[in-house]
């Protein structure tokens, strides 16, 4: 029965601990299925697993029901795993609505009256030469995000990303250097 407990407690931690690497790169690359299926295989299967450990010491107590404090107290465990899958689950989902762009200005002149729009509307004031900034763009729906700023007066319109749509969210590097690109 002790080894049976150990076994449970050393599976609730490895799903701990493989579920939020996998959360983390998920997080961190936000690209899509390349991480994300095989991250839905693994919460199966492990969900799988724990709950065939779970039953395996609820049975053993048929055997040994003196151990039933330690038996709940190694269920308990391997149970907090169920609200913090939960939150990765509510967050992946928010962020496969949500586009993470970064801007890049590539240019050798600052960027002011810098406007997102398409998607959502978002605004900075400005952003210097060599300069990044990340805006969280919501996509709902089918939508593009376009870009408009200006520069020694001049106004200039890009398209960063002609189509998306719900649960296409991604992370985007967008370099601002000037330079003439085919539409989307």
């Amino acid at each position: 029965m002790e080894k049976l407990i150990r076994y449970a407690k050393v599976l609730a931690l490895l799903s701990f601990l493989i579920g939020t690497s996998l959360f983390v790169v998920y997080f961190l690359t936000g690209e899509g299925t390349e991480t994300l299926l095989p991250s839905f295989y693994f919460t199966y299967g492990a969900a799988l697993l724990n709950l065939l450990m779970a039953l395996a010491l609820l049975s053993a107590l048929v055997w040994n029901r003196s151990a039933w404090r330690k038996v709940l107290k190694a269920i308990g465990l391997m149970s907090m795993n169920v609200p913090v899958l939960i939150l990765y689950i509510s967050i992946i989902f928010r962020l496969m609505d949500t586009e993470r762009l970064t801007l890049v200005n590539d240019r050798q002149e600052i960027m002011t009256d810098v406007k997102i729009y398409g998607c959502e509307n978002h605004q900075i004031s400005r952003i210097e030469p060599g300069e990044s900034k990340t805006i969280w763009v919501g996509i709902k729906g089918e939508c593009s995000i376009d870009l408009s700023y200006t520069i020694h007066g001049a106004k200039v319109d890009e398209v960063v990303d002609g189509y998306l749509c719900s649960g296409q969210g991604k992370r985007m590097i967008y370099h601002v250097d000037g330079k003439v690109r085919p539409p989307l």
